[in-house]
């Protein structure tokens, strides 16, 4: 099968949906299908890529230097690509190229589009807008008009289906969680973290990973923090990512007099994110606007312990009192679980072993891909029905 993936979020960006597609795109062509990428130019782009590339010119969103923006996108975008034949267009954002220009190709070369809901939209909006922002029913009718004019709709977890039929989107919603390859959190547990930046290795290590903005509520898991380490002293707390939020949250952590216990290490390359989950012990994340949660899957595949804010897309993968817990948005209940399992090695322990247990069970990305060539698929054949 020939697959447009038509996305407005793509390397060099670090983020869930570009890690998502890097991981569909490869386990899909170990599959035997075609990949294509439809993404914004950002003139730091690798000189060989690993799959078929056609790049948009783009511009830098004024809010968020990290992303760019393919608009306005009109139908000469498609002029190079008339000769080009795919099966179906795989949609990852309803605006831009994975809306316009995706829907547009898709109606000129009478195949069938298919979007997947990775963002809450509505929660976002200050990254293109700032204070400005427009009503979030105005967003949320974009979301229904794009899905309505769609063949079909893949939602990461129940919560964005809902979420979906609460909007009235009519088409076929099929829900199909995000994996990836299990093989690359297969390493042995480490102390890389402490020793890179220079930290005994008898230190606790908790750890967060992602972006770092005002919607993850980081601030919520330094403060839990300042509440672990009067318990426990030897902890040390590792924020992995780059955002706007950064000089915000260091100084709530010099106000708090922790900054000498918490390190921003910035964005890392991918084998030292996945390095940087084998040095922890602990797994903390406080957003309550994920999809997913991507990241929360990926602690779970390297055999973290994962103490989280309650959310619905976490509940198949953190399991209460099982390999982790889930808690009220309430800083003391969020810091007394992660000081129980450091006082309670035992448990620490049995908690990562499950975690091992859940991720061959539900993350394994060979079965995530056959899913959804299985509903592209049945796209593709009501489509020329």
């Amino acid at each position: 099968m020939k697959i447009g993936i038509f996305t407005e979020t793509y390397t060099p960006q670090v983020n869930g949906v570009v890690t998502y597609i890097q991981n569909f795109a490869e386990e899909a062509e170990r599959q035997g299908h075609e990949i294509y990428i439809f993404a914004p130019e950002s003139g730091k782009e690798k000189e060989r890529p690993k799959f078929t590339e056609f790049r948009f010119k783009s511009f830098q969103v004024p809010f968020e230097k990290n992303y760019r923006v393919s608009i306005p996108v009109s139908v000469k975008n498609i002029v190079p690509l008339k000769k080009l034949k795919l099966d179906i267009v795989y949609s990852q954002n309803p605006f831009g190229i994975g809306g316009f220009l995706g829907q547009t190709f898709a109606r000129i070369k009478n195949i069938p589009i298919l979007y997947i809901n990775h963002t809450m939209y509505s929660e976002y909006l200050h990254y293109i807008f700032g204070e400005f922002k427009p009503p979030k029913t105005s967003v949320d009718k974009l979301i229904r008009i794009f899905c309505n004019n769609c063949n079909g709709i893949i939602a990461p977890s129940e919560k964005i289906k809902n979420y979906l039929l609460g909007l009235k989107v009519r088409r076929p919603i099929r829900i199909i969680s995000t994996s990836f390859n299990l093989e690359d959190f297969k390493n042995k547990k480490n102390n890389w973290l402490l020793e890179k930046y220079g930290f005994n290795k008898n230190q606790n290590v908790i750890l967060y990973v992602g972006r770092i903005a005002k919607e993850k509520n980081i601030k919520f898991i330094i403060k839990s923090f300042k509440l672990i380490k009067e318990k426990i002293g030897n902890t040390k707390l590792f924020i992995v990512g780059y955002g706007n939020e950064i000089e915000n949250l260091k100084k709530i952590c010099f106000s708090l007099g922790i900054s000498d216990s918490v390190v921003f290490t910035g964005i890392l390359e991918r084998k030292d994110v996945i390095r940087a989950y084998n040095s922890a012990d602990v797994f903390a994340f406080s957003s309550l606007t994920e999809t997913q949660g991507l990241v929360v899957c990926e602690a779970v595949a390297s055999g973290l312990p994962v103490v989280a804010i309650y959310d619905e897309p976490f509940e198949k993968i953190v399991v209460d009192g099982y390999n982790g817990f889930l808690v009220e948005n309430n800083i003391n209940e969020f810091s007394e679980k992660i000081v129980y399992l450091f006082q309670n090695k035992t448990y620490l322990s049995k908690f990562s072993i499950n975690s091992k247990k859940i991720s061959k069970e539900r993350l394994d990305i060979k079965n995530q891909i056959e899913e959804t060539i299985d509903f592209f698929n049945y796209i593709i054949t009501k489509h020329k029905s």
